[in-house]
């Protein structure tokens, strides 16, 4: 009897909560209820939805944790583009961001239409 109210009150925990240890003790305590005559399927029900919901949580964990990391990549990306614009519109090209992103500082220098003599200057410099 300890052994069916163990199991009720491992079923009764959120599924968050439980390890796979714990689900597969379940499992065994199901099987061994079973095999001594009790009829178990309205537990074995309720045991296969505990483990679907345990399965969701962690498929659900694991994918806000990717998108935290493709937040975090992007984040990085927009902070490097908002000071390289930063940098183009008050003329204060840096040679490092030249040096990395070549092709795009000087693409995006070109097409400005406001652009100081400094700016210019340096991308005639720095073509040559």
């Amino acid at each position: 009897m300890n052994v069916l109210l163990g199991l009720i009150e491992t079923l009764c925990q959120l599924p968050e909560n439980l390890s796979d240890d714990d689900l597969s003790e379940a499992s065994a305590a199901v099987l061994y209820l079973k095999q001594v005559g009790f009829k178990m399927d309205w537990l074995e029900e309720k045991l296969e939805e505990v483990q679907e919901k345990k399965t969701k949580v962690n498929t659900g964990k694991a994918q806000l944790q990717h998108m935290e990391e493709e937040f975090k990549v992007l984040n990085k990306k927009c902070l490097e583009l908002k000071d390289l614009t930063s940098n183009l519109f008050s003329g204060r090209v840096l040679y490092e961001n030249f040096e990395r992103h070549p092709e795009t500082a000087l693409t995006f220098i070109q097409n400005t239409t406001k652009l100081r003599t400094y700016d210019s200057f340096i991308v005639k410099t720095y073509k040559e």
